[in-house]
């Protein structure tokens, strides 16, 4: 963990930060988490699945956790992911703007919610297939 910690940190000083806490962007950042974290990380009223209880490291589970990453962490990991654990990187397939919007919707929507209020922004923005 320390070496993890040192080597993200050394990596995130020139990050700049978009203006947060929009609804658009908020909104966006649910259908990604939904479809893409929700599985590993789970949310309101949502266990992560079978497949990541088998997964070592085990991935937080941020929707009950006081340990938050900060704004430029949170960044950094979903786009670049964590080398040796069940972290991908979303840099590859996602666009820096849709990554923000991941991070957002992680760091000032999530927590606040309440399990009928996530169901309602899975009927509501949940992207359709």
């Amino acid at each position: 963990n320390t070496t993890k910690s040192h080597s993200i940190d050394s990596r995130i000083k020139e990050i700049k930060v978009p203006p947060m806490n929009d609804s658009a962007l908020l909104q966006e950042g649910f259908s990604h988490y939904n479809e893409m974290c929700s599985t590993c990380h789970g949310g309101p009223g949502i266990e992560p699945d079978e497949l990541a209880k088998g997964l070592y490291p085990k991935p937080p589970v941020f929707y009950k956790s006081n340990d938050m990453p900060d704004t430029t962490e949170a960044f950094w990991i979903i786009k670049n992911g964590i080398k040796y654990t069940s972290m991908p990187a979303f840099g590859p397939t996602h666009s820096d703007q849709k990554i923000w919007a991941i991070t957002d919707f992680l760091l000032n929507k999530m927590n606040k919610m309440s399990p009928e209020e996530y169901q309602q922004w899975k009927v509501k923005y949940a992207e359709k297939e």
